[in-house]
């Protein structure tokens, strides 16, 4: 993934995400940035930009699901932008389609300028731990939002919890020397 492939904004309340290129699981620790760092007193809506994403895995749609609960949990609207054919049917497939809103719009519709370009920064030593909280949330959220997806995912969750669990303890002892 290069910065450019996903750029994220704010405007007065409104976010949002542009993505670019195949969205996978290296796009998802700066959209779980944005979920868990998103100003829920002001937040109105979230815009998210798919008409240059050629594809989704199930971690990057997790996160989508994580935003739009949050969307949902504060009264906010949640779009998606310009989907291509299978991405709207992955998203329709699993259940998300419940939390967000599917709208056209046309290049010339854009805003004007941002008042913020939001940059989620990672140190390189946590890269590895945030991956593996982003898989295990992304498809947790994933079970918890539709119960079709429970058979799909809980082996999923399960490998991710324990590679999750080994990894804050390995973490955890180098904090401790």
């Amino acid at each position: 993934m290069k910065n450019k492939d996903v750029v994220i904004s704010i405007d007065k309340g409104c976010y949002s995400v542009k993505i670019s290129g195949r969205a996978n699981f290296e796009y998802a620790p700066v959209i779980r940035c944005l979920a868990k760092e998103i100003d829920v007193v002001n937040f109105k809506e979230i815009s998210i930009d798919l008409a240059e994403c050629i594809g989704m895995d199930s971690t990057f749609m997790g996160i989508i699901a994580m935003l739009g609960l949050k969307a949902h949990e504060c009264n906010a609207v949640m779009n998606i932008v310009n989907a291509n054919e299978q991405n709207k049917e992955l998203l329709i497939g699993l259940g998300i389609d419940r939390l967000i809103n599917f709208i056209y719009r046309d290049d010339t519709e854009s805003t004007s300028e941002p008042e913020t370009v939001i940059e989620c920064s990672e140190k390189p030593e946590d890269k590895q731990l945030n991956t593996a909280e982003c898989v295990y949330e992304a498809h947790a959220t994933l079970m918890d939002i539709d119960e079709d997806n429970v058979a799909k995912f809980e082996k999923v969750v399960k490998y991710a919890k324990t590679d999750l669990d080994k990894l804050r303890e390995k973490n955890d002892q180098k904090t401790d020397k």
